[in-house]
């Protein structure tokens, strides 16, 4: 329970948690907290190391991938450093495992990165040749540390989604101002078990048995910001009704039209970071398709009929959501047509119309 669900040592002293092993084992006497702190603790992290390096051994796991972040702790000004490894097992099976969170003191330079990520390798007994490559965020002395430590690296795909995302939309004044005040709605019916009761009865009013509350977003993940503003849409007729009568903000109704529209825009990249945040997802997902129309090589010349264009793009977004479309039946022959279209366009031909495409 402690490792595995982040329970503190502490857990061991508690009352209740006392009362209910006697109650399950009558016999049993619990050890005191020091003992799962000073002798439970570094004995089971021994058996799981020792467990992980069998099979990230260079027979098991010839080649290895990583990912890895530097954060600094929530309840502190401590930094810490992950490394995570990716590998195929003898079974092409997927596997990972945390090889490292350490505390990472000083300055987050170039070069204290390359000894932090040297000694995470050198522990464990991962040489060069099997690394394969690490995905890292953008940050520059991340990528200036990985390359002075010799490990190929990669920008994360979801991390530069996220700067698109918010450098193209969050920027702007008008949203920043709707989304301000959306949270200012949110945080009062956080903070107010009387407000959240009336909402639910104004909700109850409307035949709605289970009603729904604003959600608050978090600053830094913009998703968290895309669902704030989906809760805030789906109650719009109570939240219209609650705030005509109470001293919070009220948002206009071109800001509830604003609010549509970025939901609208948004939406397929919702999609898409939710397919490639799963564990599951892989390499031959079908994101190609959307993204190839944001690619400003390329856009829709990758599609050579508008109308079946629209059309498969719109499939292939259900497909994304898990929405079966309701016709198929010209996809395939679209598919292999668009499929060779694109295979010339991605060739060494010039790309006619490219400097109009880019605008």
């Amino acid at each position: 329970m402690m490792a595995m669900d982040n329970q503190p040592f502490s857990i061991a002293e508690d009352q209740g948690f006392i009362e209910l092993l006697a109650h399950v084992q009558p016999k049993y006497m619990i050890p005191s907290r020091r003992y799962f702190s000073d002798v439970m603790l570094p004995k089971t992290f021994k058996e799981i190391k020792a467990r992980l390096l069998a099979q990230l051994d260079e027979i098991h796991a010839p080649h290895v991938s990583f990912t890895s972040d530097i954060w600094t702790s929530q309840h502190s000004v401590e930094s810490f450093i992950s490394l995570t490894a990716h590998w195929v097992d003898e079974e092409f099976q997927r596997c990972s495992g945390v090889l490292s969170a350490q505390h990472f003191p000083g300055s987050h330079t170039g070069e204290n990165i390359d000894q932090m990520v040297s000694k995470m390798m050198r522990e464990w007994e991962i040489s060069e040749e099997r690394q394969h490559i690490l995905v890292r965020d953008g940050a520059s002395n991340m990528a200036l540390g990985l390359r002075l430590a010799n490990v190929a690296s990669v920008h994360c795909f979801l991390h530069i989604l996220d700067l698109v995302v918010k450098d193209s939309i969050f920027s702007q004044r008008t949203i920043i101002d709707l989304c301000a005040k959306v949270r200012r709605i949110a945080t009062h019916f956080n903070h107010s078990s009387l407000a959240r009761n009336e909402l639910k009865n104004l909700q109850a009013e409307q035949g709605i048995n289970l009603p729904l509350f604003p959600v608050q977003d978090v600053s830094t993940r913009w998703n968290s910001t895309y669902l704030m503003l989906e809760r805030a849409l789906t109650l719009k007729r109570p939240l219209q009704i609650y705030t005509a009568n109470h001293d919070v903000p009220v948002l206009s109704l071109n800001e509830w039209n604003l609010c549509e529209k970025i939901l609208r825009i948004l939406q397929p990249f919702f999609e898409i970071t939710k397919q490639v945040s799963s564990e599951k997802s892989t390499l031959d997902d079908k994101n190609y398709v959307i993204t190839t129309v944001v690619d400003p090589r390329y856009k829709l010349k990758f599609l050579n009929n508008k109308e079946s264009a629209k059309k498969w793009l719109l499939e292939e977004m259900q497909l994304q959501a898990a929405v079966a479309p309701a016709n198929t039946n010209t996809h395939a022959a679209d598919e292999d047509n668009n499929t060779q279209e694109a295979a010339g366009l991605a060739g060494n031909k010039p790309i006619e119309g490219e400097t109009a495409a880019r605008r």
